[in-house]
Parts: structure tokens; sequence; C-alpha cells
């Protein structure tokens, strides 16, 4: 996670694999950390989630858009998607955005 000015909340996962359960824990780190600067105005609660990315650090054969997992699907997501529904029946996406090196590239830090 990456705070900046104290007002700015990022949280980045870096994978190597995909697992479709990994949206789960994003979003429960999301909430937890929403709650730490939750703000209350007027009787209301008001819960601001981190922006977050996923990282993957090399394609591979379990990684969204590699050709064993696109085959016959179209275009890889850039997105991964976990949809939340209320008691009163009404569907709410958390989304997150996906980074994916370049084909046979990897991501190398300095």
């Amino acid at each position: 996670m990456i705070r900046i000015a104290g007002k700015h909340i990022y949280h980045f996962e870096a994978e190597i694999e995909n697992n479709p359960e990994m949206i789960l824990r994003l979003y429960i780190y999301g909430f937890e950390i929403g709650m730490e600067r939750k703000e209350v105005k007027h009787g209301r609660i008001t819960i601001r989630f981190p922006q977050v990315k996923v990282f993957y650090w090399e394609p591979n054969s379990r990684t969204p858009g590699t050709p064993a997992e696109t085959e016959g699907r179209g275009s890889p997501p850039d997105r991964m998607k976990l949809t939340l529904v209320f008691p009163d029946g009404t569907p709410h996406d958390y989304c997150t955005e996906t980074y994916k090196p370049p084909r046979g590239g990897m991501i190398y830090w300095t």
C-alpha cells in the first residue's frame, strides 16, 4: 500500500498466476483500508476504497490474456470484477485493473 500526502491511497498486488478468488482478497483488503479512514457526516458513514492494480510478473498458461486462457474467448480482460448483490437484489461491481507485461516479456525493476 502506498499513501501520498495522507490522502491518496494505492494498493498494489503482484502475482505470477491467475487466481479467480484473488478479487475477494483485494475487496477485503480494500474494505479494511477504507474502514481505517471512514468518514462520518450527518449520521452517514462513507468508506472510500483505495485505488487497486494487480501486476502479473510474467505471462504463463494461468495468467489472464495468455493464449491458453483466452483461446476462443476473445480479448483478455484488463480488469477483474467481483459482483456484490445486496439484500434488495441490486448488484454492485467492485473492479480493479490488471497489468500484464508484453507477450514474451517480464517486469524488471532496478
